[in-house]
C-alpha cells in the first residue's frame, strides 16, 4: 500500500493534523497507529519506501515526537502541534509551538532544528521488506572475507547466490556468514509474507598481482605514482617506497583499473605553480572501477573550473573506499571541496578520515563543503569533520536533492555511527548534512570549543574524543600513520591519539 504523504509548508503542520488527518492525537499509541502516524518521516519517495534511512523526524507514540537521537513530548489540541521540554509531560521546563520560518524548522528550546521542506512520506508499512545489506561492503580485498548479510525487516527470510543467477525462495537460505577468498558476486534478496525485497548485488574481489611500489616522488617518469598506476595490473596493491612520501602532481591521474592504494602516511598535494582549471582534480575514478584508498593526506587541491569545478581531491565515477585518510585545504569550484562522486557512481565508503578546512567556494550553487553525493550511495562511520565550508548549501556533507538522472543511482546516506562534526546534524543549510545516529557527536555535544587535533600532525588534542570504547565492524585496524588503533579508548578521525 503506497504510503500517505504530508505536504510541510506554510501553513504550518498544523494544516496537516486538522485537515489531512482530521483528527486531535492522543496518548494511545493504537489510535496514532490506525491513524497512519506512527514512525519515521522522510523527505524522498525512495526512503519512505526502503524505510533504511535517517529520517527527518519520528512520531513514537501519542505522547511522543522524535528528532534524531532527541524525544520531546508533544500534544496537539486541532489548531496547534506543541513540544514541550522536561522531565515529564506534566511539568515541562519549557513550551515551544511548531513554527516555521522560510522552509520548515522546529523551535527547540533556544535552537532551531531544521526539518528539510517538500513532501514528507511516513516510513514503509509493514508490507514493505528492506533489502539485505552486505558487511563488510564490496570491493577489493587482499585476504579471505566473512561477509554477513541482514535486513531491517524482522521476520523476514535472506535468501543468496553466488553465481551470477538472481536469487528467489528457492535459493539457498542466509543461516551463516559466507566465506569469500576469490571473485565473488553475492546477490541477496529478503522474502516475507510472499513479498520480496529488491535484490541486493555485491561484488568482492581480491589483489591477484604483488605490491607494486611507487619511488619517486615526482609527477610522472618511472616510479611515479602516474606511472605505477599506468602500469599495475587489476586489482594491484600500491605501496609507497621511503622517496616517495610526498607526491607531487601537476595533473590529475586517471584510474582505469581495479586498485589498492595504500600510503601509510603518504602526502599528495600539487605543484606550487601552474595548477589551472584545467589540471582537475588529484584522482578520477572511472566508472565500474573499485578503489581503495588508506593512509593518504591529500592536500591543498584544487579543481578550479567554474563550470565543472567537482571533487577538489577526488572525483569518483565508480566504487570508491577512502580508509585512514587526511583531505585538508581541498576546493572545488562548484560542489564537493574534498570528494565529488557523479551520479554514475556506485557507492563512496567513508572510515576513519579526517576532512579539515575543505571548500566548495562557486557561490550560492556550491554545495558539500567537505563531500557531495550526486548518485549512489555514501556510508560514513568514525569520520572527524571540522572547519569545512560551502558558500552555498551544506558545509560538511550534502547530495543531490534533484530528479535522479536515466541511468543514474539514487542517493543515499548512511551513517554507521562515531562521526564527530563542528556542526549541529540535520540536512538543513548549516548542518551536517545527516540525521545523527547512535555513536555521532558534535563538538558541542562533547563539551570540545575548539579545533580538536594539531593542524599539522592531525594528533587529536582533547581526550573528549575517545568515544571508541569497542571494536566497530568493518573499521580500519590501523591510522594513517600505519599505527594499531584502540578499541577501547579509540578516537575518530584518521590519526589515532
Amino acid at each position: 500500500m503506497k504510503s500517505r504523504k504530508l505536504w510541510v509548508g506554510l501553513p504550518v503542520i498544523v494544516l496537516v493534523f486538522a485537515v489531512v488527518f482530521g483528527v486531535i492525537l492522543t496518548s494511545c499509541d493504537d489510535t496514532l497507529a490506525e491513524e497512519g502516524l506512527a514512525g519515521k518521516w522522510f523527505t524522498r519517495q525512495s526512503d519512505a519506501e526502503d524505510g533504511i534511512a535517517a529520517p527527518a523526524f519520528e512520531f513514537v507514540d501519542g505522547k511522543h515526537l522524535k528528532v534524531g537521537k532527541t524525544t520531546y513530548y508533544y500534544t496537539n489540541d486541532g489548531s496547534k502541534l506543541t513540544i514541550k521540554i522536561g522531565e515529564n509531560d506534566v511539568q515541562p521546563v519549557a513550551v515551544i509551538s511548531y513554527t516555521i520560518i522560510s522552509d520548515t524548522q522546529l523551535l527547540i528550546g533556544n535552537e532551531w532544528t531544521k526539518i528539510p521542506g517538500g513532501t514528507y512520506y511516513r516510513a514503509a508499512s509493514t508490507d514493505t521488506v528492506s533489502a539485505p545489506a552486505a558487511d563488510p561492503p564490496e570491493g577489493i580485498y587482499e585476504n579471505q572475507q566473512t561477509v554477513t548479510l541482514s535486513t531491517t525487516t524482522s521476520g523476514a527470510t535472506i535468501y543468496y547466490t553466488t553465481d551470477g543467477s538472481t536469487p528467489t525462495s528457492s535459493s539457498t537460505p542466509y543461516t551463516t556468514a559466507i566465506s569469500v577468498n576469490t571473485a565473488t558476486t553475492i546477490k541477496a534478496i529478503a522474502i516475507k509474507g510472499g513479498k520480496s525485497s529488491d535484490v541486493l548485488v555485491a561484488e568482492y574481489s581480491f589483489s591477484t598481482t604483488s605490491s607494486t611500489q611507487v619511488t619517486v616522488s615526482s609527477d610522472s617518469g618511472a616510479g611515479s605514482l602516474r606511472q605505477v598506476i599506468t602500469d599495475a595490473g587489476d586489482g594491484a596493491k600500491i605501496t609507497f617506497g621511503n622517496n616517495a612520501k610526498t607526491i607531487t602532481l601537476s595533473s590529475c591521474i586517471i584510474i582505469n583499473k581495479n586498485v589498492i592504494i595504500e600510503g601509510s602516511g603518504v602526502v599528495i598535494s600539487r605543484v606550487a605553480s601552474g595548477w589551472t582549471s584545467d589540471n582537475g582534480s588529484f584522482l578520477q575514478v572511472e566508472e565500474n572501477k573499485t578503489v581503495t584508498i588508506s593512509g593518504v593526506h591529500f592536500k591543498g587541491g584544487r579543481e578550479l573550473n567554474a563550470n565543472n569545478g567537482y571533487g577538489g581531491a577526488i572525483y569518483n565515477k565508480g566504487t570508491l573506499s577512502v580508509e585512514s585518510c587526511i583531505f585538508n585545504d581541498n576546493q572545488a569550484a562548484k560542489n564537493g571541496g574534498a570528494i565529488y562522486s557523479t551520479g554514475k557512481s556506485k557507492s563512496t565508503t567513508v572510515k576513519g578520515c579526517t576532512f579539515y578546512s575543505n571548500k566548495a567556494t562557486g557561490g550560492t550553487t556550491s554545495y558539500g563543503g567537505a563531500i557531495f553525493i550526486f548518485g549512489g550511495t555514501l556510508t560514513i562511520t568514525g569520520n572527524l569533520f571540522y572547519g569545512n565550508t560551502a558558500s552555498g548549501w551544506g558545509p560538511v556533507v550534502q547530495y543531490n536533492e534533484g530528479t535522479v538522472l536515466s541511468g543514474n543511482v539514487p542517493v543515499k546516506i548512511y551513517s554507521k555511527g562515531y562521526n564527530v562534526v563542528d556542526k549541529t546534524f540535520g540536512t538543513g543549510k548549516d548542518q551536517s548534512g545527516w540525521m545523527d545516529v547512535e555513536g555521532d557527536s558534535s563538538l558541542a555535544d562533547l563539551g570540545i570549543t575548539s579545533v580538536p587535533f594539531d593542524t599539522n600532525s592531525f594528533v587529536p588534542t582533547d581526550d573528549k574524543l575517545k568515544i571508541i570504547t569497542s571494536a566497530i565492524s568493518g573499521f580500519p585496524a590501523k591510522d594513517f600513520n600505519g599505527t594499531t588503533r584502540s578499541t577501547t579508548a579509540g578516537v575518530p578521525g584518521a590519526v589515532n591519539k
